[in-house]
């Protein structure tokens, strides 16, 4: 699959009539498990249901809900499997599909990433797998999450629709087909795994709010309640049985003027860079085409932060904006990302909702 054009190795429209679907494929309806796992799929009528009992993959925190495999020998080798996990906190549905294809040793060809209003990411990739010697896999994955009515939290969905890599062209429409038409059936209003909380703050004729997670608690320095100076720092911490498991800085600069962007910005590098028990490489990227109509300017900043006198190691993720309201920055101080937990993956959500819903809370698109 080397030297191919993208858009014929990964299409994005089906080239089949409204006809020809009809002719060739047929709904798939899953209701053998509760109500909120309810799905249905257009699958090729060749592909027939091989198991549709809930089944526990070990090592990957996932459940199979639906394995699908063709049945006519005229036809190439097809497989379809539904599969989801039940989480307590809200991410990204691209970054838990992210995690999930490196746990399984999923090589990365092509994907796309899709914009929620307000519900985060989600993507849609092509990837292969070398199952034997001389044999590779290629597999299309589509993602969605949902809140869980019963449970709370999210149910997190993955489709995932295989071939062997020499068959991929006689399945490629089958393929796309597949993995961009399904949905829930008992889809809630709320495709996500927590509640928001607003934050709400008036500082003379400027108001600052945005929204974050409720599991994570907003705090502000006792001593600087009664203080005037800038910036006006606030922030939030996320735990888990009791233990902060990261964190996220939030200051608000009431000042404005030429140059002052500027300046806060080298202050923030010398003051990342300057601590003497901490090595810290950062890297910083002004960004183009942010979403939140509400921003004027915006600058990413990311690293990571080894603490010299014991090893550890932590990653830095920070927004610098310039907003309808004044300059705000925020910072996120946790897990890097790894195999063992969410942390990272939580921190990131928790960074991008502030910014998309930063004096913004209807999540309107610039």
């Amino acid at each position: 699959m080397k030297g191919l054009h993208k858009t014929e190795e990964f299409p994005l429209q089906q080239s089949y009539s409204k006809e020809e679907q009809i002719e060739r494929y047929w709904k798939c309806n899953y209701t053998e498990g509760e109500s909120q796992l309810s799905y249905w799929i257009l699958l090729p009528k060749d592909v027939k249901p091989l198991e549709i009992k809930k089944k526990e993959i070990e090592g990957l925190n996932l459940y199979n809900i639906g394995r699908y495999v063709s049945t006519d020998t005229n036809f190439a080798m097809l497989e379809v499997n539904v599969y989801y996990e039940h989480y307590e906190y809200e991410m990204n549905a691209s970054d838990w599909l992210a995690k999930k294809l490196s746990m399984m040793g999923e090589d990365v060809l092509h994907y796309r990433k899709i914009e929620g209003k307000s519900t985060g990411t989600y993507i849609d990739v092509l990837t292969s797998k070398k199952v034997t010697e001389d044999k590779t896999v290629i597999s299309r994955f589509t993602v969605l999450k949902d809140y869980d009515m019963l449970y709370s939290g999210a149910n997190y969905f993955m489709v995932k629709a295989s071939c062997f890599e020499n068959d991929y062209w006689e399945r490629v429409k089958d393929i796309l087909q597949i993995t961009n038409n399904w949905d829930l059936i008992n889809k809630t209003e709320w495709n996500m795994a927590e509640n928001l909380q607003p934050f709400l703050y008036d500082v003379g004729d400027s108001r600052y709010e945005f929204y974050y997670p409720v599991s994570w608690s907003l705090f502000r320095n006792s001593k600087d309640l009664d203080s005037t100076a800038e910036p006006i720092r606030f922030l939030l911490r996320h735990e888990k049985e009791g233990k902060i498991v990261a964190g996220i800085t939030v200051l608000l600069y009431t000042s404005t003027g030429q140059g002052r962007f500027e300046k806060i910005t080298s202050d923030i590098m010398h003051r990342v860079n300057s601590q003497p028990e901490v090595e810290c490489t950062i890297e910083k990227e002004t960004i183009e085409n942010w979403k939140n109509p509400s921003l004027k300017r915006l600058t990413y900043m990311q690293g990571e932060l080894k603490d010299l006198t014991n090893e550890t190691k932590a990653c830095l993720m920070s927004y610098l904006a310039d907003s309808n309201a004044g300059i705000f920055y925020i910072e996120y101080i946790g897990s890097r990302p790894n195999l063992q937990n969410n942390n990272w993956e939580e921190g990131k959500r928790c960074l991008e909702l502030i910014l998309s819903s930063f004096n913004n809370l209807n999540f309107g698109k610039s």
